[in-house]
């Protein structure tokens, strides 16, 4: 059973891994940081470096967005909160992590985004500052999120 310390501890390795991954180009389809990584293939890296848990979603095959919705919507879902998975959309197109809610209604997450289908090497991607960005958790307009606390599915 994971303690509520050892989740602080992964949020806290979160947010590092996060500033290390901050910037990375992105790519479609994308699994490996050093290569690029796409919404899912971002969140499915964190979830392998960071939580070490849900081992079944890292066979090696391409998770989309939908896919990882389906994952954890099935487990179980939580609030809003530090590191919840947040999928856009229903099918989810994309998925981001949240990262924090400020007074005021302001919510910062952090994604591998910005080009779509069309960023399928560095320079496509570039020229559509496309990476692993910091940005409003709900700037996608999209009427249909929800929030999933992978931290909640592990706790027990």
């Amino acid at each position: 059973m994971t303690t509520r310390r050892e989740n602080a501890r992964a949020y806290g390795i979160l947010v590092a891994d996060q500033m290390r991954a901050y910037g990375s180009v992105y790519r479609w389809g994308g699994q490996d940081l050093q290569d690029g990584l796409d919404c899912s293939g971002f969140v499915v890296e964190w979830l392998r470096e960071v939580m070490e848990k849900f081992p079944e979603i890292y066979d090696g095959q391409d998770r989309s967005a939908q896919d990882l919705f389906i994952y954890f919507v099935a487990r179980g879902s939580g609030g809003l909160a530090p590191g919840s998975l947040i999928c856009y959309g229903d099918p989810a197109h994309h998925i981001a992590i949240h990262i924090c809610s400020l007074p005021g209604g302001t919510n910062y997450a952090i994604e591998s985004g910005g080009a779509g289908s069309g960023a399928t090497s560095d320079a496509a991607a570039l020229g559509r500052s496309a990476g692993i960005r910091f940005t409003d958790s709900f700037k996608h307009g999209s009427a249909s999120w929800v929030a999933v606390d992978p931290f909640l599915l592990v706790e027990g």
